[in-house]
């Protein structure tokens, strides 16, 4: 191996190592933003607010009606809250009454 191979090497093992501490710590961050989204709830109104939950609607669908009753400033990171927790599965038809000072981790 040459010398301009080894010191080229070196450096593309820099910056590999480099991007991947940035895309670890991105990561990291998005997901103690969606927790620590999930736990602020949306208002301080203890105002009632009744959700229908269709027969088979999941979390795409039920994080849109959250959003649309004001329950859940983004539906987004509410879907993103569900399938860190793996609620995708555990949503049930039924009609709910919530107060918009819940979390959505108390929501959901």
């Amino acid at each position: 191996m040459k010398i301009k191979d080894k010191a080229f090497l070196k450096k593309a093992t820099i910056i590999s190592a480099f991007f991947l501490l940035i895309i670890t710590v991105s990561v990291a961050a998005l997901i103690l933003g969606i927790k620590h989204f999930s736990e602020i709830p949306f208002s301080v109104s203890d105002e009632p607010v009744t959700v229908e939950i269709p027969q088979g609607t999941g979390l795409v669908r039920t994080s849109i009606l959250l959003e649309n009753k004001k329950l859940s400033r983004s539906a987004l990171l509410l879907r993103a809250y569900g399938v860190m927790n793996r609620l995708e599965k555990k949503i049930r038809k039924g009609e709910y009454e919530l107060k918009k000072n819940m979390s959505i981790a108390e929501i959901l």
